[in-house]
């Protein structure tokens, strides 16, 4: 937007032509109905094979990290019930808490179900981690009857959507015979691993030369185990590049970019519009190991 009111303001006609897309679909878990997806169902005809695709959702402070590849994703809500008792009895009781810490000990280890390692991710594993738990009877001498948190898996290529799935399924039928309890699982959001951008694609090599040129640094090529509607447009055979100059600050509380990294990005965007040839030919950035930053979901 900053490069856009300046090309207004200055009445600047570059040789490429320039569209944005501003969506929230991140934050509302990928739907289908809105976002990106419902934008490539209703308008295909927007997004080219050939145009310079570009997504501003993740990065690092210095610029010199551009992401051409994420992991899948698949997040689900665990809900265990068991029977409720007074704390006194708890022998009268099946303890829903105890089940599903349990569970979720199991669950961290499920890396070793899925031991793949891919160098261009960090962490360069799968991941498997318990996030949120949802409110109980509050009632502190109360055996629980019911306890639901919520279950984040980040799996590198290679795997699918299903395999994790059925390997969590595994492990909660596994829970619930040795606790007498039931294990309801609930699928949140799921995102498949998309094959990744190729390094020689057009939109890397064009925003390679714009990020030497400006901010005179060489830089690196990266995967993210977040996800951004990269992997939607990537699932339509569209190359993209994801690249963004922030702080690893996201879904923080003290979350905030600055205005200096909003010029740099803004100036840095101009030369790939401006570029009298920006698919150059220039040798992709390396490939290295790098430490994840930036924000996305």
């Amino acid at each position: 937007l900053v490069l856009l009111k300046s090309l207004a303001r200055q009445r600047a006609a570059p040789p490429l032509g320039l569209g944005i897309l501003l969506i929230s679909a991140a934050k509302t878990g990928f739907p289908k109905t809105h976002g990106t997806q419902r934008v490539l169902a209703v308008r295909p005809d927007l997004f080219k094979p050939g145009d310079l695709i570009l997504v501003n959702d993740y990065g690092n402070a210095e610029g010199t990290l551009i992401e051409i590849a994420e992991k899948g994703f698949l997040q689900l809500k665990v809900t265990v019930r068991g029977r409720q008792a007074h704390a006194a009895l708890p022998h009268q009781g099946v303890n829903a808490v105890h089940a599903g810490v349990e569970f979720i000990h199991e669950f961290s280890r499920l890396h070793e179900r899925f031991p793949k390692v891919n160098s261009l991710f960090t962490p360069d594993v799968s991941t498997f981690t318990a996030t949120t738990v949802e409110a109980g009877s509050g009632m502190p001498s109360q055996v629980p009857a019911e306890f639901a948190f919520y279950m984040d898996c980040r799996f590198v290529p290679g795997y699918t959507v299903e395999s994790v799935s059925q390997a969590v399924r595994d492990l909660a039928d596994s829970v619930e015979k040795r606790n007498g309890v039931t294990i309801a699982l609930e699928r949140v959001t799921s995102i498949e691993p998309m094959p990744g951008t190729i390094p020689t694609a057009p939109v890397v090599l064009a925003l390679r030369q714009a990020i030497v040129e400006e901010l005179k640094k060489e830089p690196h090529l990266a995967g993210n185990g977040a996800s951004t509607i990269a992997a939607e447009l990537r699932a339509k055979d569209l190359p993209v590049a994801v690249w963004q100059m922030a702080d690893s600050l996201g879904h923080s509380v003290e979350e905030n970019i600055s205005v200096s990294s909003h010029l740099k990005s803004a100036r840095t965007f101009a030369r790939m519009l401006f570029s009298q040839d920006p698919f150059a030919g220039r040798p992709p950035p390396r490939q290295t190991k790098t430490p994840a930053q930036g924000k996305s979901q």
